[in-house]
């Protein structure tokens, strides 16, 4: 069964669009391939965000390399669930190399959580996030904010010679 189309209108003002003191909030959704097959749900799904500062990539597509996310651009990642509900489709296409370059996209103190608040701490994620840099908070994780002052240490190992 082919994919759905779905159109969506960018002038459609009547969704609010979060500020997080800098401008508009980016958030990202990343939705399972299967979600394409079910326009209804997906179209349900993006009805909720702001058209001009949300952007929905298929997971399947960016661990293809397909597509490739800027970094430090959003403020939520936000995973979807499948026409199930489920997650799981989800988080087995989250292999360790798409989970870094999805982290990666995450601006400081940026959220990654799952749709309807379902627990991503309690799936194999949890391990991915944390070698990822990311820290547990709620139910999903957070990218912390190091600051920018903060550079590199150079340890020097061994002694010196005389």
């Amino acid at each position: 069964m082919a994919p759905a189309i779905i159109t969506i209108d960018p002038n459609d003002s009547s969704v609010f669009a979060a500020t997080n003191g800098n401008g508009p909030s980016r958030t990202l959704l990343l939705a399972p391939p299967s979600l394409a097959a079910h326009a209804d749900n997906l179209t349900a799904v993006m009805s909720q965000y702001d058209r001009s500062v949300t952007d929905l990539h298929m997971i399947d597509r960016i661990s293809a390399g397909l597509v490739s996310l800027p970094e430090a651009k959003y403020d939520a990642i936000l995973v979807l669930a499948d026409a199930a509900g489920s997650v799981d489709e989800a988080v087995a296409l989250l292999t360790r190399s798409v989970f870094g370059t999805v982290a990666e996209a995450l601006k400081p103190e940026g959220t990654l959580s799952a749709q309807s608040g379902l627990n991503l701490g309690a799936t194999a994620l949890a391990k991915e996030a944390i070698l990822a840099g990311l820290v547990g908070k709620g139910s999903g994780f957070e990218k912390p904010d190091y600051g920018a002052s903060e550079g590199v240490v150079s340890l020097k190992l061994g002694s010196k010679k005389k």
